[in-house]
């Protein structure tokens, strides 16, 4: 064993029909190819009834064959692809990080607005009228449409000057792609089309090699969802296509393409501005790998995603990135940030792999969850997993009906141990809020030890597992240690920093009282100063008031001492 402390564990599991665990259930194979493009069903489940009198192992299958996909309709039945290399490279975990606080609202997918948007549209086609040639009689219906328009306003807040002139650039652009004779077959292949069938572009299987697949189901919002799985990248294949940089760049610009024809084609069916939801899955990525061999592909992909920001604008409603390693940051700032606008980075939301259940909940549906992990675990046999120190793993099992059951065994055969989480996510979006997540291990397994257990679904949904090294699992519990004492000595810093504020505020309002005192008792030495007398009920000088005419002063003076006048009108006093 390697200095780091690596576990190995075999994990079995098995389905029954009953809602009670009995000793001979019937075994579920979950099998076959995901359905063609023209139907988005629900995976499907063919049972075969085990035989009597035979060993109850028999009937377990692992884990990795139970799982739906042996293939995706991206490819031909029969088809080898190279699998993916295994890494050992372990990933650390990283915190969930948003890049801005609020990205891509939910009012972003609203038909076009008459009121607040109808005279910015309307100016927009004024313009281009004025600066694209053929405008709009020589472009497809989907150029020219208002919901196209409407996507480069809502991508440049809403100003139509801007809109109009990235507008006209855009078309200019999808002219020129139009010229050529591969576009247009492909155009005229998708003019209806209402999903992302990959299998229809050109060089199909290189969308394998760069983990591009195809995703059966939809986002919790109804969306359509695409999936980039780093383990499934091939360096060599991708080295192959890139020597021909025009089939790389060709493969690329089909996909957006065809993107853009479904997004309006679903836009104008559904009466919404539809959008994909980027699912970026970058479990057991290695970052030398990225930044060394495949460091040209990242090029190539960045370039890709400034080319959907300006010339294909609103058609990514989210980008979520799963599963970070911690360099991410890094990798993300010196690369992509510099290229991408506020709006589109705005878009970006990363999750650590602690939040991975909960997240999967909230902005995906099960069988779209279902769908993305069995792809990328098609290939793990989890008859004897290997977990390096700070490694993990996930698969999805996909229950089709109420009181369906698995039963789950998990045996450490070497290592420090693993730990098991499960979660439960329902196939229906009403009841998706209710999502049984289990953050607490279900099994904190020592070395040699197993553990089994039985899980009855509520109705059809997918069951997470994750089985997670102990060695990490520690570590990850001590770095929650260290972060939540960090977090209370920054807010203990904090509370003394807001007392010594508020002393200070004290201290000025004391000083405050003693200037008012002190202006106050210079006001009275003044007064006094000047001979006014001292008030009977303050005790404080009393300013002499103005007589109220000559009059009444004269009057009274007369009455005192009897000799004096009043004077005359004439007199100055």
């Amino acid at each position: 064993m390697s200095a780091v402390a690596q576990s190995s564990c075999a994990l079995s599991s098995y389905l029954s029909t009953s809602s009670v665990a009995s000793t001979r259930p019937e075994s579920f194979v979950l099998s076959g190819r995901l359905e063609s493009s023209a139907r988005r069903d629900l995976p499907r489940a063919e049972a075969t009834a085990s035989q009597g009198g035979g060993s109850t192992a028999a009937g377990r299958l692992s884990l990795a064959s139970a799982l739906l996909a042996s293939g995706i309709r991206l490819f031909r039945p029969g088809h080898n692809f190279r699998r993916p290399p295994r890494l050992r490279h372990a990933l650390p975990s990283a915190a969930e990080t948003e890049w801005q606080q609020h990205g891509s609202s939910e009012e972003d997918l609203n038909w076009i607005d008459e009121a607040s948007e109808r005279e910015s549209i309307e100016t927009v086609r004024t313009r281009l009228l004025d600066t694209v040639p053929g405008w709009p009689a020589e472009f497809p219906e989907d150029m020219v449409h208002d919901i196209q328009i409407a996507r480069f306003l809502r991508g440049h807040s809403r100003d139509p000057e801007q809109a109009a002139a990235f507008m006209a650039r855009a078309l200019a652009y999808r002219q020129q792609l139009l010229s050529q004779q591969k576009f247009q077959d492909l155009r005229r292949r998708q003019a209806g089309a209402t999903e992302a069938d990959l299998g229809a572009l050109p060089r199909a299987t290189g969308f394998r090699a760069m983990g591009i697949c195809a995703v059966e189901g939809l986002s919790e919002d109804g969306l359509p969802v695409a999936l980039t799985a780093a383990r499934l990248l091939d360096f060599d294949a991708i080295e192959e296509l890139m020597k021909d940089g025009d089939d790389l760049d060709t493969c690329l610009k089909c996909m957006i393409e065809q993107r853009a024809l479904v997004l309006h084609n679903l836009s104008v069916q559904q009466r919404r501005m539809v959008k994909f939801i980027d699912v970026r899955d970058l479990t057991h990525v290695r970052v030398l790998d990225i930044l060394g061999r495949g460091r040209g592909f990242v090029r190539k992909i960045i370039k890709t995603l400034a080319l959907i920001q300006d010339f294909y604008p609103e058609t990514v409603h989210k980008i979520l990135i799963y599963n970070v390693p911690s360099t991410f940051d890094m990798i993300f700032g010196g690369l992509i940030a510099g290229l991408l606008n506020k709006r589109m980075r705005s878009k970006f939301k990363v999750y650590s792999r602690q939040s991975l259940q909960t997240s999967m909940a909230e902005r995906l549906g099960a069988c779209a969850t279902w769908s993305w992990l069995s792809q990328v675990t098609a290939g793990v046999d989890f008859h004897r997993l290997q977990l390096g120190g700070g490694g993990f793993e996930t698969a999805a099992r996909w229950l089709g009906a109420t009181g369906q059951t698995v039963q789950w065994r998990v045996q450490v055969l070497d290592g420090p141990g693993v730990t098991l989480r499960c979660a439960f996510m329902p196939s229906t979006k009403a009841s998706a809020v209710e999502v049984r997540v289990r953050s607490e291990p279900l099994a904190l397994l020592a070395v040699k030890s197993h553990e089994e257990g039985t899980f009855t679904a509520p109705g059809a949904g997918v069951l997470i597992m994750c089985l997670e090294s102990l060695a990490s699992a520690e570590r990850e519990r001590t770095a929650f240690a260290a972060e939540a004492a960090a977090a209370a000595q920054e807010q203990a810093a904090a509370e003394r920093e807001r007392a010594a504020f508020a002393a200070e505020a004290a201290a000025l309002d004391q000083q405050k009282a003693q200037l008012a005192q002190t202006l106050e008792l210079h006001e009275q030495q003044r007064i006094l100063a000047a001979g006014h007398p001292i008030s009977s009920k303050t005790g404080t000088p009393v300013a002499r008031q103005a007589p109220a005419s000559w009059e009444v002063q004269a009057s009274l003076t007369s009455s005192v001492a009897g000799t004096l006048n009043p004077p005359s009108k004439h007199v100055e006093p």
